[in-house]
């Protein structure tokens, strides 16, 4: 039997996970089955229990490669020079990502339901979220340091604030489903342009 390429099996991972992620922002976690994405993909289950032992190692490595996919994005946007460029292109690159065709809005709110009750999906949830918080705690405090941002506020709690953004409007997105993505980034990158303009002022 001819040996599998790394590059077949990676192709076929990834058309896994694509049938997964589909099957899960349609159906919900609990209610899609194995059967439904082997058939969503075109594969036997054989060809899935290949690569996942479950249902939950699929939706945990799944979790896992958005975390990996992420902090990939935050470490090529962290070599922008100033604080105030980073903030932009960070709100950008992920906030922009909730008005793509496709992006999984449902899914990652089924994730973070989940974590509530599952340690290992509660794990990764966590580790996401506090790579966001450092990501964007070293942002502000660099805009202290260049006298960007006035001093006294907390770089942590803003992180806080930021997340918040976007985590409520992805759970805008997915209740109400019509919002409009890039008025709301206009709107926050004049809120982050305060912050960057009239704090250094006072």
């Amino acid at each position: 039997m001819p040996k599998v390429s790394e590059k077949h099996l990676a192709a076929r991972k990834q058309q896994i996970f694509s049938a997964a992620t589909r099957q899960f922002s349609r159906r919900g976690f609990h209610q899609t089955s194995i059967q439904d994405i082997c058939d969503e993909a075109g594969l036997s289950a054989g060809a899935v229990y290949r690569y996942f032992k479950n249902k939950e190692d699929l939706i945990t490595q799944i979790a896992q490669e958005n975390r990996q996919r992420n902090l990939t994005l935050v470490d090529e946007i962290d070599r922008a020079e100033s604080a105030r460029e980073k903030m932009r292109r960070l709100v950008e690159t992920f906030f922009g990502m909730l008005d793509k065709d496709g992006c999984p809005v449902r899914m990652d709110i089924e994730l973070w339901a989940e974590a509530l009750s599952n340690p290992r999906i509660m794990r990764i949830v966590r580790q996401s979220l506090n790579g966001h918080h450092a990501a964007f705690t070293r942002i502000v405090e660099q805009g202290q340091r260049d006298g960007e941002i006035r001093p006294d506020i907390k770089p942590e709690a803003m992180a806080r604030v930021m997340i918040s953004m976007f985590t409520g409007l992805l759970l805008q997105k997915g209740l109400l489903g019509e919002v409009e993505t890039w008025d709301y980034v206009d709107v926050l990158n004049a809120m982050n342009e305060a912050v960057f303009t009239a704090f250094a002022a006072r």
